[in-house]
């Protein structure tokens, strides 16, 4: 049986950790980012797995990680986001 990968994780672990280094509330965040602190809830306690890929782009920009880093988890340094 395959296990089901938990795609948000990065994301959410590197969220978690900007807030952290940020001293940022889960408010915060979302008036940052734009969301609303529920759909930002739901998303970093997994009650919410499936996200448009602009939401994940306001995240990106929200706490300044680059979209590919925040998406694999991988750093990307050096690179310039292709969306700005």
């Amino acid at each position: 049986m395959q296990e089901n990968k938990d795609l948000l994780e990065p994301l959410r672990n590197q969220v978690y950790e900007k807030m952290k280094q940020r001293d940022w509330s889960l408010l915060h965040l979302s008036v940052v980012c734009g969301i609303s602190d529920q759909t930002l809830r739901n998303i970093l306690t997994r009650k919410r797995n499936n996200i448009s890929f602009a939401t994940i782009i306001k995240i990106s920009e929200g706490v300044d990680i680059p979209l590919t880093t925040l998406i694999t988890g991988e750093k990307t340094e050096g690179r310039k986001r292709k969306y700005e």
